[in-house]
C-alpha cells in the first residue's frame, strides 16, 4: 500500500486505544496524517468487535 514507516505505526499504535472517532480526528489531524482517516475508522471497527467477542468468551470462565 506504500505507506511509510510513521503511517504504518500511527494507524495501529496511536489510532486504536484512542477513544474512537475524536480521539481518531486528534491523533490524525495532530500528526498531519487525516488521509487515514478510512484506516482509522476500520481498525476501530474491528478492534472493538474483537474486544466484544474475547470478554464473552472470558465472562463464563472468571464467573467460576
Amino acid at each position: 500500500m506504500k505507506f511509510n514507516f510513521v503511517e504504518v505505526a500511527i494507524v495501529p499504535g496511536l489510532v486504536k486505544p484512542g477513544t474512537g472517532g475524536s480521539g481518531d480526528l486528534s491523533v490524525l489531524s495532530g500528526s498531519e496524517r487525516m488521509h487515514l482517516m478510512p484506516f482509522a475508522a476500520i481498525t476501530n471497527r474491528i478492534g472493538g468487535t474483537l474486544v466484544l467477542f474475547l470478554t464473552s468468551l472470558m465472562v463464563p470462565m472468571l464467573a467460576l
